[in-house]
């Protein structure tokens, strides 16, 4: 019998998953799979007491501590053996409030991180030889060092990665990133319907943003101050995922967003900042929401004395923040939101990062890979900016409205809902609504959930 490596005492509501994942391997590859538990906290043991680990824990700590010391060489470019292990570490670090908020905590938090990390490191060596398959929840963290060693030594790997549910990671993907950094280009492509679609979600957010919640007095009395050179900078979840796409130059987004500001004030510009609307998440089973919260009072604190900054303080649609602003005096700025999608779609002006979903496999506007490549993009005349509304329509239809995707027919939470009889925000709102034994037709939801797994080595090439 084959093994699966899953996380130790995984939530219960993880259930499904994990079940859909192992009839997926019955029916692809023939095979039975027993459940092998990763212990994390087990790994500092088998360090200290067994010698194999202890030579792969070395390697990844002289690694570690080399890039965290010098600081040119940056603790996230930190690799071995292929492995971006220092992207890792940065985002496990940046994802405490504090550390978004302030450089000295972070800097004091490195040192315990890289030394978790390369125990992660080693034992993932180590158990890669024991072992067929994987999956690990939350694997934008220390987790997804364990999925990129057990990916460099032939092991399939499982993840989640918006905007699919569930990828497996087979033959030819050397890092879990891989799947998520694609020009896919499915066939049919249709402007129109790809035009309708953008349309029909800046007029409906709250159905594929299931905690956008709107206060219609706010909204009626928005107004923005008319000024003839503006950007529009959109924030971001400041403790969620923020590396998950790679690295240019940002420690976090919170460090992003002060340069950002600070940046675009200096070249003349008018700020529109716009809240991100995890920030009026109501009731959400997540302690990222409260830490984002807290992040973003911090940021209201900051700009609060700037005069060229008019704050979005509450959820906006964008479609009704873009109805107000003109193409020709504006700027869209994000770091990796969806929000930029949509104003490019709209014929915007736009400047985004190349660590996200679209990477520079969709040139709908401008991107950047370094921080001094960020500076010097800000620096450019409006008049200058690219924008390729067909691209982002291209983006649009093939992630989007991919019925293969999170928002298609097969996304797990919206197979689960009607067999327990609720509605799918709740279970984005509270996952531990889903109780396996209460979920009607059980098998048969794990059966659907299995035709929402995509493989790898059927996209082609990854950029």
């Amino acid at each position: 019998m084959k093994r699966i490596l899953v996380e130790r005492d995984a939530d219960e509501w993880k259930k499904p998953l994990v079940d859909a994942i192992k009839k997926y391997i019955i029916d692809n590859y023939l095979e039975e799979v027993s459940c092998r538990p990763f212990t994390p906290k087990k790994c500092l043991g088998d360090i200290v007491f067994k010698k194999k680990y202890a030579y792969q824990f070395f390697c990844a700590l002289k690694v570690l501590i080399k890039h965290f010391l010098y600081l040119r060489l940056e603790l996230a470019n930190a690799e071995i053996d292929g492995v971006a292990i220092g992207r890792y570490v940065v985002a496990t670090v940046m994802r405490h409030p504090k550390a978004a908020k302030s450089s000295s905590f972070a800097l004091f938090r490195k040192p315990k991180i890289i030394l978790i990390a390369a125990c992660y490191y080693a034992v993932a060596e180590i158990t890669s030889k024991d072992i067929e398959y994987s999956y690990l929840n939350d694997s934008s963290y220390l987790y997804g060092i364990v999925n990129d060693v057990l990916l460099k030594n032939g092991v399939k790997v499982f993840r989640q990665g918006y905007p699919y549910c569930l990828v497996e990671c087979d033959k030819g993907c050397k890092r879990q990133i891989d799947p998520l950094r694609l020009r896919l280009n499915r066939a049919g492509f249709s402007y129109k319907k790809a035009e309708e679609y953008v349309n029909a979600r800046l007029e409906n957010p709250q159905k594929n943003i299931g905690y956008f919640q709107i206060e219609e007095t706010l909204i009626n009395n928005f107004a923005v101050e008319k000024r003839k050179k503006v950007a529009v900078v959109y924030t971001h979840s400041f403790t969620d995922a923020q590396l998950v796409y790679g690295y240019d130059g940002f420690e976090s987004v919170y460090f992003w967003l002060i340069f950002t500001v600070e940046k675009l004030i200096d070249q003349g510009y008018f700020v529109l900042l716009k809240g991100h609307p995890n920030f009026w998440a109501p009731d959400y089973q997540s302690k990222v929401v409260a830490w984002d919260k807290d992040v973003w009072l911090s940021v209201l604190k900051y700009v609060k004395k700037m005069d060229l900054v008019q704050v979005i303080d509450f959820p906006l649609y964008n479609g009704t923040l873009l109805g107000l602003l003109d193409k020709s005096e504006t700027l869209l700025v994000s770091h990796h939101g969806n929000a930029i999608i949509e104003g490019a779609a709209k014929k915007f002006k736009t400047v985004s990062s190349v660590c996200s979903l679209w990477g520079d496999f969709y040139c709908f506007g401008e991107s950047w890979r370094t921080k001094s490549e960020y500076n010097r993009l800000l620096e450019k005349p409006l008049q200058e900016f690219a924008c390729n509304p067909e691209e982002a329509l291209r983006f649009v239809y093939d992630n989007y409205m991919n019925p293969l995707g999170y928002h298609g027919p097969f996304y797990w939470k919206r197979l689960i809902a009607p067999k327990l009889g609720v509605e799918e925000a709740e279970l984005e709102r509270f996952p531990s609504l889903i109780i396996p034994s209460q979920i009607r037709c059980y098998d048969d939801v794990v059966k659907n959930i299995t035709k929402g797994i995509v493989r790898f080595s059927d996209f082609g090439s990854s950029s």
